[in-house]
C-alpha cells in the first residue's frame, strides 16, 4: 500500500469548504497545509498578521517559525496544539494523520485570548520594522476569544478533518485495491483468451491427426490386399519350381536313355532355373512375411493411436467446454472491470465529497 498525501485522502474543495464555515462561525483564521505546502486558501485572515506582520521580512520569519514549531508539536503529541505566537496572538496546530503517519496540519487561529496590552505590540512592531500606530489599530480590530473556546474550535476542527482523512483513506485503499483486482481479472482475461486459443488449435490438431492416421489405416489395409496379392504370385512361382524340377527330372531320365541328343543340357539348365526360381521364391516368401507382420504390427499401433486421439478428441471437447464457460463468465467480469474503473475514473479527483 503506498503512502497517502494529504490530496489523496481528502479532496481539497470539500476541505476549504468546511475551512470557510469554520473561520465565520468562530472568527478564527484557518488553513491547511501538507507536509511541503499550503493546501487551501487563508481563510477568514486579519490585517495584523497577513499585511503587517507577514509583510515584514523579520516578521515572516518569525511567522514561519512558529508556524513550523506549533506543527511539530501538534505532529509529536497527535493532537491540537494551542500556542502564542511570536506577535502575541493565539494561534493552533491540528494534526491531520492516516494511520499513525502525519500527512498534513489544520493551522490558524490569529485571534486574541484577552484584552491586549498596547507597550508590549508597540515593541513587536518595532522589533520586526513595522509603524507601531499601523500595528495598534490592525491589533484593535483582532477578535478576542477565550483560550477555552480556541481549544475547543480547535479540537472540532481535528475531529472534522481526521474523521475525513480516514473515510478518504478507505476510499483511497478500496480504490487501489480495485485497481489490483481491476488488473488481476484483466489478465486473468487475457490468459481465459489465450487458453481459448490453444486448445482450439490442439483440437484442430488432433482432429487432423484423427484424420491423417483414418487415411494411414486405409493405406495399410490396401498394402495388406497388395501383399496377400503378391503371395499368391510367390505360390504361384514355387508351384513353376516344383514344375520345372519335375521337367528337369525328365529331361535326365530322357537324357540317360538317348545319349548325344542334348536332353542332358537341356535337363542341367531345367535344373539350374528351378533351383533358382525356389531359391528367389523363398527369399520372396520370406521377405512377405516380414512385411505382413510389420504391417499387422503397424495396423495395431495406429489403431490404438487413433482409438487414443478419439479419447482426446472427448476431452479435449469436455475441455473447450469449461474453457468456453470460463471465457463467458471472464467476458462478464471484464466488463465488469470496465464499468468499475470508468467509475473510478470519475471519483479519482473526489476522494470525499
Amino acid at each position: 500500500m503506498k503512502e497517502f498525501e494529504l490530496s489523496d485522502v481528502i479532496d481539497v474543495k470539500t476541505l476549504q469548504t468546511i475551512q470557510d464555515a469554520f473561520s465565520s462561525a468562530t472568527g478564527m483564521a484557518a488553513l491547511a497545509v501538507d507536509l511541503n505546502h499550503d493546501v487551501t486558501k487563508l481563510s477568514n485572515p486579519t490585517d495584523f498578521c497577513v499585511k503587517l506582520t507577514r509583510g515584514s521580512k523579520e516578521g515572516y520569519r518569525r511567522c514561519n517559525s512558529c508556524d513550523l514549531k506549533g506543527g511539530r508539536e501538534a505532529g509529536q503529541s497527535h493532537k491540537p496544539a494551542v500556542y502564542y505566537c511570536h506577535a502575541g496572538l493565539m494561534d493552533f496546530a491540528a494534526p491531520i494523520m492516516v494511520r499513525g503517519r502525519q500527512v498534513g496540519s489544520l493551522v490558524g487561529g490569529q485571534v486574541l485570548p484577552e484584552k491586549p496590552d498596547p507597550e508590549k505590540f508597540r515593541k513587536i512592531a518595532r522589533e520586526i520594522g513595522v509603524d507601531e500606530e499601523k500595528y495598534l489599530e490592525a491589533l484593535s480590530k483582532v477578535k478576542i476569544v477565550p483560550k477555552k473556546q480556541i481549544e475547543a474550535a480547535a479540537q472540532l476542527l481535528y475531529l472534522i478533518a481526521n474523521t475525513l482523512s480516514e473515510v478518504g483513506y478507505q476510499k483511497a485503499s478500496l480504490s487501489e485495491y480495485l485497481s489490483h483486482l481491476i488488473q488481476s481479472y484483466r489478465k486473468l482475461y487475457e490468459k481465459v483468451q489465450e487458453a481459448d486459443r490453444s486448445a482450439r488449435q490442439v483440437a484442430e490438431h488432433v482432429s487432423s491427426l484423427h484424420g491423417s492416421f483414418a487415411e494411414l489405416l486405409k493405406s495399410g489395409e490396401k498394402i495388406q490386399g497388395d501383399l496377400d496379392k503378391t503371395g499368391s504370385i510367390v505360390k504361384f512361382i514355387e508351384n513353376l519350381a516344383m514344375q520345372t524340377e519335375l521337367l528337369s527330372f525328365n529331361a535326365s531320365i530322357v537324357a540317360a536313355e538317348s545319349p548325344g541328343t542334348g536332353f542332358d543340357v537341356i535337363a542341367q539348365e531345367l535344373n539350374t532355373l528351378s533351383e533358382d526360381n525356389a531359391g528367389k521364391a523363398k527369399d520372396a516368401h520370406t521377405v512377405l512375411d516380414s512385411v505382413s507382420v510389420s504391417m499387422k504390427e503397424m495396423d495395431t499401433h495406429a489403431s490404438q493411436t487413433q482409438k487414443e486421439l478419439m479419447e482426446d478428441s472427448d476431452s479435449i471437447g469436455k475441455l473447450q467446454t469449461c474453457i468456453n464457460e470460463i471465457h463467458q463468465i471472464a467476458e462478464e467480469l471484464n466488463g465488469l472491470c470496465k464499468k468499475l474503473s470508468e467509475n473510478k475514473n470519475e471519483d479519482s479527483h473526489t476522494v470525499v465529497a
